[in-house]
């Protein structure tokens, strides 16, 4: 079964993100697994406004350890006591803005890997790209959490693509994957992500990609519907 999920970022309401499942729930196809990703304030009220139906809820980050004195974080069991069942850890913007390293990354996906389902990302930057190093730099980054591939799913974002506007090709873009699995061995379902809207998100489908990580285009239900509607 092909992923959609919902990157909503630092973005909507409580009564937004209800008003959005409300009107997302009637438009769903059961061949695809939709994952709505809100802000940390509003994943309580989007797991009562989703259930009954096919949507889960995702959280944008998480921390690894328990409980303690680290302000301004979340715990495993904070979400999973709101009824989150995945978790992205790894995207660019996190690594980028908030400087978060390869040891944080995988001391989250070590603690979250059994206990929700973890979208890990991964990309090379448009330097890297240039250089000639996508296959190294992205080959370090899933090294990292080799051992944690039974239990989490991939999505490949590459940086340069990400809320530009640019979108990678989608043949190229899997047979980097394929690479890489020729590198690691058999891989977790990989997903695309970076501008992905209802024009393109099939071509990714097509070229072999399990789902889409959508950020600004999941913004507008509608739009986010017929990324749905075309990947069914």
């Amino acid at each position: 079964m092909n992923y959609a999920i919902a990157n909503f970022k630092m973005n909507k309401t409580s009564d937004e993100v209800d008003e959005y499942i409300c009107e997302l729930r009637q438009n769903l196809k059961n061949s695809v697994k939709t994952v709505i990703c809100p802000s940390f304030v509003s994943l309580e009220r989007a797991v009562k406004a989703s259930f009954g139906s096919l949507i889960e809820i995702g959280a944008q980050n998480l921390f690894f350890e328990e409980k303690g004195a680290f302000t301004g974080e979340i715990s495993i069991g904070m979400l999973e006591s709101v009824g989150v069942k995945y978790a992205i850890i790894g995207h660019s913007e996190r690594r980028h803005y908030f400087k978060e390293s390869d040891d944080l990354l995988f001391k989250k996906v070590k603690a979250a890997a059994n206990r929700l389902k973890v979208i890990y990302c991964f990309g090379e930057t448009e330097e890297e790209r240039d250089a000639g190093k996508s296959l190294e730099v992205t080959l370090n980054q899933l090294n990292l959490v080799k051992s944690f591939f039974e239990n989490i799913i991939l999505a490949y974002e590459p940086v340069w693509a990400i809320g530009t506007g640019k979108t990678a090709n989608a043949e190229g873009s899997f047979a980097l994957i394929k690479e890489l699995e020729s590198k690691l061995g058999a891989l977790p379902d990989c997903l695309y992500g970076g501008s992905v809207n209802h024009k393109n998100a099939k071509s990714f489908i097509d070229a072999g990609f399990k789902g889409v990580l959508v950020g600004s285009a999941s913004l507008d239900v509608k739009e986010f519907s017929k990324i749905i509607e075309n990947m069914s």
